[in-house]
């Protein structure tokens, strides 16, 4: 089950909608509670899915999760992450809780990547203007961690005033992953040249000074002789779409040759989908289902 939001003409149709794909099931969430504290630009939204099928009108029970990170320009007990819950049980928003972060330096901030969700614990990669964090959010008890990555980790050109010597010219993408369902968290980045992972120990909580290499540029030039062939004759990025945490699969793009599916247990791609001329107009996302739950229905039409 994902989420969505819908856009119409003006903020004032703006809405949050949680959709089934599996059984094209939707709920639109009531307006969020009027607030002066939330600054509009830096407000995101994940979703939590519950087990059961007591949750509304999408079947299954969910919370979402509305987020804002406030950095201020010193160190002060004013650097916090805002959050706000609503409950598909309770159909209502719950009250804005404000947690600190005085480990978080840097004003501004530039939050990459889809936010990673392992049971009741919620990931973002934040970079600001001085460092490159991980924020762990743990939902049930309002608790936040932020860890710090090493000085060599990879800093895309878009954030802005970065330290003298870093690596400000290197074009990346990234995106959080587990090494296993409901495992330690990894960050992903990719480049002209590979893609990487960069790990945490699970004793220390201490992201390692070095990435392990996922896959090199050439064995995506080999799995396609095609995409071999567009690569070489152009420039073309390979930018991170989302994770399946189930299936531990990556789903990237390449401008030009399409998407493609890489498993990150064996390290190789395992589908590519060559689809140049719709890509920039779809909306990638990962979706999972058990299906030792799933009864399909037939009609006669189908048979």
């Amino acid at each position: 089950m994902k989420w969505c939001r819908l856009t119409g003409r003006g903020e004032l149709h703006r809405a949050l909608r949680v959709c089934d794909l599996a059984t094209d099931r939707s709920q639109a969430l009531p307006s969020e509670p009027a607030s002066d504290h939330w600054a509009p630009q830096n407000v995101h939204y994940v979703l939590l899915v519950g087990d059961g099928e007591s949750g509304g009108a999408v079947g299954r029970p969910f919370r979402v999760l509305k987020t804002n990170l406030v950095l201020t320009k010193h160190n002060s007990p004013l650097r916090r992450l805002q959050i706000q819950i609503f409950s598909s049980e309770l159909g209502a928003w719950g009250p804005l809780t404000e947690i600190p972060t005085p480990n978080l330096h840097g004003r501004g901030s530039s939050r990459h990547a889809n936010p990673l969700v392992v049971g009741d614990v919620v990931h973002w990669l934040c970079l600001t203007h001085t460092g490159s964090y991980v924020l762990m959010l743990r939902v049930g008890a309002a608790r936040v961690t932020v860890t710090t990555l090493p000085a060599s980790f990879p800093r895309a050109a878009a954030v802005p005033h970065t330290r003298p010597g870093s690596s400000s010219h290197v074009r990346s993408s990234y995106l959080l992953a587990t090494t296993s369902a409901g495992g330690s968290p990894i960050v992903l980045v990719a480049d002209d040249e590979r893609i990487s992972a960069w790990p945490q120990s699970t004793l220390t909580k201490i992201w390692k000074q070095q990435p392990w290499v996922v896959i090199e540029k050439e064995a995506i030039l080999r799995f396609d002789d095609k995409v071999g062939e567009r690569l070489e004759r152009t420039t073309a990025r390979v930018e991170l779409e989302c994770f399946a945490e189930r299936s531990g699969a990556v789903l990237f793009r390449i401008s030009k040759c399409g998407f493609f599916w890489l498993d990150l247990q064996s390290m190789k791609i395992v589908r590519r989908f060559p689809n140049p001329r719709s890509e920039r107009t779809k909306v990638p996302c990962s979706y999972e289902m058990c299906l030792s739950s799933w009864v399909p229905t037939f009609s006669r039409g189908t048979l």
